[in-house]
């Protein structure tokens, strides 16, 4: 569950700006108190299949963490996004983090430009001048700076924001719904 949870929430901030700022905002601020109580985890038995009298797995995978879990598996293909997020960089020069870090640029992008087509939210130049009415949409909008209640504002573009226009996720067999990527054995 919190594999897959964590992976939602991944897939979430990564195609919604607003709800990865409300994570981030939770993160820096520790909104979030432990609770006093250990929490119940129902925990159910396997089911035994009627014809075999074999234990079936149960597989609550939900399509969106397979969406998720399929997304991570092909950027840990093409990029090696995993291994890569997990190494302890510390040990390495900038220089040397900088020469490894263009192969996983080029395989994660090749990946998102296949699932993923977006657009700009406003087809403007960073650094361009631009107003906000009174009736801006928050969602698409995030001001920043001297915000007042006072409308029409004025203000720079800092980015022009992105939205996703299709998406394309691959089909994941439910059979390894949590395998990301397989060990890999050279055999000798």
């Amino acid at each position: 569950m919190g594999l897959g949870l964590a992976l939602g929430a991944f897939l979430k901030c990564l195609l919604n700006p607003n709800f990865a700022d409300e994570v981030k905002e939770l993160a820096l601020n520790r909104k979030l108190k432990p609770s006093s109580e250990p929490e119940e985890v129902l925990v159910k038995e396997p089911t035994l299949s009627k014809e075999s009298n074999k234990v079936e797995k149960q597989d609550a995978t939900s399509d969106y963490e397979l969406g998720a879990i399929q997304l991570l598996s092909d950027l840990q293909k093409e990029g090696r996004l995993v291994d890569f997020l997990e190494e302890d960089l510390t040990e390495y020069e900038d220089d040397e983090i900088g020469s490894s870090v263009r192969g996983i640029h080029e395989g994660c992008k090749k990946v998102m430009d296949k699932v993923l087509e977006k657009e700009k939210l406003l087809d403007q130049e960073e650094e361009s001048s631009v107003r906000v009415n009174k009736d801006y949409n928050p969602n698409e909008l995030k001001l920043s700076g001297r915000v007042s209640e006072n409308f029409p504002q004025k203000g720079v573009l800092v980015h022009p924001g992105w939205k996703v226009k299709n998406l394309k996720l691959s089909t994941r067999p439910k059979a390894s719904s949590d395998i990301i990527c397989p060990a890999e054995i050279e055999i000798e």
